[in-house]
């Protein structure tokens, strides 16, 4: 969805959930994977 200054208010409300949305997917997905990089540490050096 592109937005411009004519966007309605609704639509903006609409596109920044689905921004906040977008950036705390990534943060669970990073946290995730960096447990998966210690976990994988963990088992080489044990």
């Amino acid at each position: 969805m592109s937005l411009g200054l004519t966007s309605s208010l609704s639509d903006l409300v609409q596109k920044a959930i689905e921004i906040e949305s977008s950036i705390i997917q990534q943060k669970i997905d990073d946290k995730l994977r960096d447990v998966h990089k210690d976990n994988n540490i963990n088992k080489q050096t044990s």
